[in-house]
Formats: C-alpha cells, sequence, structure tokens
C-alpha cells in the first residue's frame, strides 16, 4: 500500500518526474482547473492498480431540517477519462466502451447512518438510487451504473424530528480514543418579516472627507 503525501504543486511535480527519470513507479493526484487528475507511471505489464480517493465534505442544512450530501462526481477522474473516451471514439481491453450506451458499468455505494430515524432519502441528481434498509437509521444506497453524461451526486436526508437536539458519538478504530458531536438548534419566534438590506458607499475621491462620519453611521 503506497500512502501519498501532500507537498506544494512545484515540488510534488518534480518528485514524481525524478521517480520516473530512475525507472521507479511514481503517482501524483494534482487539481487541474477543478479537476482531480492523477499520473501514474512506470507501470509494468499485466500490473493491476487501484487508486482510492478519500472526499470529505461538510454537510449542510436545508430550510426543511434535510441533509444535503454533494459529491462532486465530475471533479474525479473517472468522469475525465470517459469524456477522453467518447471524444476518441476507440476500444480497446484497457477502456469502458461508451461511444453508444447510455450508463457507465461502475457502481455507487453508500452506507448512511444516523442517530435518528431516517423518514426520507432522495436524489434528484440520480433518481433510480436503491435503497436497503438495514434499522429505522441505518441504510445502504446504491447505484448499479452512472448514466451518461456524469453528473455530480447528491443525496437530501431527511429525519422524523428535524431541528432537534442531537448527539453524535465517534470511535477511532487505530488508537480507542472517542469523540463527540452535540448539535443544538435554536427556537427563533418573530412577528417581524426579514429584509435583506443592501448599503452601497460611493469612495471615490469627493468624498473622502465623508468615509469617518460614514463608518460610524
Amino acid at each position: 500500500v503506497l500512502v501519498s503525501k501532500v507537498m506544494p504543486k512545484e515540488s510534488a511535480e518534480n518528485k514524481y518526474d525524478d521517480a520516473i527519470a530512475r525507472g521507479d513507479g511514481g503517482f501524483l493526484l494534482q487539481r487541474e482547473e477543478g479537476k482531480l487528475v492523477i499520473s501514474v507511471g512506470n507501470i509494468a505489464p499485466h500490473q493491476k492498480l487501484k487508486a482510492t480517493v478519500r472526499w470529505i465534505d461538510t454537510l449542510t442544512f436545508r430550510s426543511n431540517g434535510s441533509l444535503r450530501f454533494w459529491l462532486p462526481l465530475q471533479s474525479f477522474p473517472l468522469a475525465k477519462t470517459i469524456r477522453m473516451q467518447q471524444e476518441i471514439k476507440t476500444k480497446s481491453e484497457l477502456e469502458i466502451e461508451t461511444n453508444h450506451a447510455s450508463t457507465v458499468p461502475i457502481a455507487l455505494e453508500m452506507d448512511i447512518e444516523t442517530s435518528r430515524q431516517i423518514s426520507e432519502l432522495r436524489s434528484d441528481s440520480h433518481p433510480t438510487i436503491q435503497q436497503e434498509p438495514i434499522s429505522p437509521s441505518h441504510y445502504k444506497i446504491r447505484l448499479e451504473s452512472l448514466p451518461l453524461p456524469i453528473a455530480n451526486f447528491e443525496l437530501l436526508i431527511s429525519h422524523q424530528e428535524p431541528n432537534q437536539p442531537n448527539a453524535i458519538l465517534e470511535k477511532d478504530p487505530t488508537n480507542g480514543s472517542h469523540a463527540i458531536q452535540l448539535t443544538f438548534f435554536p427556537l427563533l419566534e418573530s412577528d417581524q418579516n426579514l429584509v435583506d438590506v443592501t448599503f452601497v458607499i460611493d469612495r471615490s475621491g469627493s468624498m473622502a472627507n465623508q468615509m469617518e462620519q460614514t463608518k460610524e453611521m
């Protein structure tokens, strides 16, 4: 198992080029124009490689209390590879034949477990997801294939009682340490209508003497 190290772009590229020049294997993951690009060098004949990319993101709350999970599939190397194959329109043992296909034979699996009972799982981006309930708060999600063109994956998770105090306890399997997350939702009661106000301030030369007074206001 090879574990990568994050370093400045130029240093990483030089180290990768040096490894390839020595005849060693090399692996480089970069972000270019919002896309993740993987470079692998000096692969032996018939050798198989497996690249694992972990994506960590913050779940966002929607106005109805649901959680939004988002996976940018268009940024992963898979999407770029498929687009290249569609443009080249060639076939070989190493390519996925997508010239006349509407899906890509690559599965997407998710294991979702929350501290509260799940009332609904919905994906507007990929409506054909398969749901397997393990328990009221634990589901497995699967897509047998990814439809073309590749779209970013979005999943909305709704609970029976949204906006309730919540606690999540996790244990690190490597060192046995624990971490707990507490979430509280304030109750806001107001009869006033909320209004967005935008202030535009003239900072041109003729208004230079008025800026201090404007700051006080």
